[in-house]
């Protein structure tokens, strides 16, 4: 589970499952799999988080036992997203 928090200024953001991906490393080498589910704040995806809204994100994933995760992205549908890069 990941979580992360998101302030909208003057765009929505389309939360969805299959905008969440996960890369990782495992013993047989690299790998992505999407979210198994996303919520924000209380409310499972597929939503829209509206303009001047703050709210906390959360990321379910399956991922191999052994797995070390490398890079966590999201695309909210607007600019080119976020890209978070475990070192």
């Amino acid at each position: 589970v990941f979580e992360w928090y998101i302030g909208t200024i003057d765009r929505s953001a389309a939360v969805e499952s299959a905008r969440v991906r996960l890369d990782y490393e495992d013993g047989d080498g690299r790998d992505t799999v999407t979210a198994l589910f996303v919520t924000a704040g209380d409310t499972i995806a597929p939503l829209r988080i509206t303009s001047d809204q703050v709210t906390t994100i959360r990321a379910v994933f399956v991922i191999p036992q052994r797995a070390q995760p490398t890079e966590l992205r999201w695309r909210p549908g607007f600019g080119p997203g976020f890209k978070y890069i475990f070192e």
